[in-house]
């Protein structure tokens, strides 16, 4: 019924500044029906926050599934609402790269592995309700590398630095 992805970034920029990047992608389904187009009841959304400790730049955005303007596909690996993409050349997410571009900014990240996957809870399965039935799969990539540009207040800044990446999904 549901799933997001969480991607934390720490850089370092070549202008000397920290940024600390964070998007995340969910996707919800608001019932069990498997329609097409507008019937798909799947709704995407996204949001990213840039910081560098005195300014905050950020955008969310939600979408509809079903009508080609969100979704994920695998293999190859590719999440997408919009303009905003997360994608890679396999059915892995990394090597990845994440595209996202808004009015005001843009981040362009090639992501990838420097360690091994953790998977989360008991085995990867966390129990979310004592008295219901609602729980979820979960697994980290907490090594990651990662190099690219920020465009800020039209000033692009070279940027590298490391990842940590969160996936969950369940009822």
């Amino acid at each position: 019924q549901h799933e997001w992805w969480n991607y934390y970034a720490t850089t370092n920029g070549n202008n000397g500044q920290n940024y600390f990047i964070q998007w995340s992608f969910f996707r919800i389904a608001v019932d069990e029906r498997n329609g097409r187009g507008w019937q798909n009841p799947q709704l995407y959304l996204s949001y990213i926050v840039i910081s560098n400790g005195t300014q905050v730049w950020k955008e969310q955005r939600i979408a509809r599934g079903g009508i080609g303007q969100a979704g994920m596909t695998s293999p190859p690996f590719q999440l997408w609402l919009d303009n905003w993409k997360w994608r890679s050349v396999s059915a892995n997410p990394f090597p990845g790269t994440l595209e996202v571009s808004t009015d005001l900014f843009s981040v362009h990240l090639k992501t990838s592995t420097s360690g091994p996957f953790l998977v989360n809870g008991d085995k990867g399965f966390k129990i979310k309700h004592k008295l219901q039935s609602i729980a979820s799969f979960n697994f980290s990539a907490p090594f990651l590398s990662i190099e690219g540009t920020l465009n800020l207040d039209g000033q692009t800044i070279e940027i590298e630095g490391n990842a940590w990446v969160n996936k969950e999904w369940g009822s």
